[in-house]
């Protein structure tokens, strides 16, 4: 009679006198430093959600889409940032800080 581990396709490896399963960790996108903030701030302040996610395993999914949206909205942002505030870069050379004198 198999085991639920062994009809679910698992395997098991001999050590000894007892049977050990092959388990294995499935491969992770790497996350970014958005993916961490967010992880670091569920951990914190919405633990329930992070733990769900984390005992379902779409944990890491979870934080590679949310650094893939933060890193598009920014790639997004910044050109029009800079236009808006005309920000050059003859302008960062000079003089970091005029910009900010002159709106204030």
């Amino acid at each position: 009679m198999k085991s639920i581990f062994e009809q679910n396709g698992g395997t098991y490896t001999k050590v000894g006198d007892y049977y050990i399963p092959n388990l294995t960790v499935p491969e992770c996108k790497p996350i970014g430093k958005y993916g961490m903030l967010c992880r670091t701030y569920l951990k914190n302040h919405h633990s329930a959600f992070y733990n769900t996610l984390f005992l379902c395993g779409r944990l890491n999914d979870y934080l590679c889409d949310i650094d893939r949206q933060a890193n598009e909205l920014k790639d997004n942002l910044l050109p029009k940032y800079k236009e808006l505030y005309e920000v050059t870069e003859q302008l960062k050379s000079e003089n970091q800080m005029m910009k900010l004198y002159l709106r204030i």
